[in-house]
């Protein structure tokens, strides 16, 4: 009787013990099955931002070629012997026009520039000097086309 009460016991704790080895299992692989989890999700995540940057480069490079054009056109126009014959307003509408497509192509250029840091490229920073009384007269004259009533 005694003998069967140990026995008794003794499966009641192996079967305790495969219960809680069980859990264990349970645990780790579910802990296993999440870091693998999270280690998918970042390449993905990875890739995902690698095309963002590849595609804002590759538009960026496509819309220089005509943005170069543009501005040559408005300089053509402006400084050519078609200028001659142009009023102030056309002549200022042109040399507008150029010097916004100038500034389309800095930012286009400076989203070139952050995909090169992105990528660890070295960034050549340069000193220039500004010539600060036509960037505000410029942009008075964009703003002021602005303000004007339609």
């Amino acid at each position: 009787n005694t003998m069967m009460h140990y026995f008794t016991k003794s499966v009641y704790i192996n079967i305790m013990l495969n219960n809680l080895l069980n859990m264990v299992n349970e645990k780790i692989t579910t802990k296993v099955k999440f870091q693998e989890s999270k280690v998918l999700l970042a390449d993905y995540y990875n890739k995902v931002l690698e095309e963002k940057s590849n595609s804002i480069s590759v538009i960026s490079h496509e819309m220089r070629t005509p943005i170069h054009g543009m501005i040559g056109l408005c300089s053509g126009l402006r400084l050519g012997p078609a200028g001659v014959d142009m009023s102030a307003d056309v002549l200022a509408t042109l040399e507008m026009i150029e010097v916004s497509g100038r500034r389309l192509l800095n930012i286009i250029n400076d989203l070139l520039d952050a995909g090169a840091i992105q990528h660890n490229r070295r960034l050549v920073v340069k000193a220039v000097p500004v010539a600060l009384r036509a960037v505000v007269r410029q942009c008075l004259q964009l703003i002021s086309t602005l303000a004007k009533p339609r």
